[in-house]
């Protein structure tokens, strides 16, 4: 089975022989194994967009598929069941047991907001 992944920074646009482009443009990668592989989306792709992958087994048909400007959500935590907001003090899940404290430093994992959220406390 084939299982290759990379910490390259910044990621690569091609593994193993393989490469995803969007609307024509070669994306990042950050792992293949088997069928399977991962890549990252430029933040600027919008609107109608169009995919095809490249690998040694051959080139895909085209995908079209539409990117919405912003769909803001919060990652949530399979474990804690709650949206994933990590506490800087001790590197932890906010949690009932974990609690947000005034002046705490939190990082949130979320899609979609443009990044104005620096400074809020």
């Amino acid at each position: 089975m084939l299982n290759i992944a990379t910490r390259q920074i910044p990621l690569p646009t091609s593994i193993a022989e393989s490469c995803l482009t969007v609307n024509g443009v070669a994306i990042r990668s950050s792992g293949v194994q088997h069928a399977d592989s991962t890549h990252q989306l430029p933040f600027t792709t919008e609107g109608n967009a169009q995919m095809m992958l490249r690998t040694p087994g051959g080139v895909s048909d085209n995908l079209n598929f539409s990117i919405l400007p912003t769909a803001p959500s919060v990652f949530r935590s399979a474990s804690a069941g709650s949206a994933l907001i990590v506490r800087a003090a001790n590197n932890e899940i906010v949690s009932d047991l974990n609690p947000v404290r005034q002046g705490d430093e939190l990082t949130i994992f979320a899609t979609g907001p443009r990044p104005h959220l620096a400074g809020y406390r």
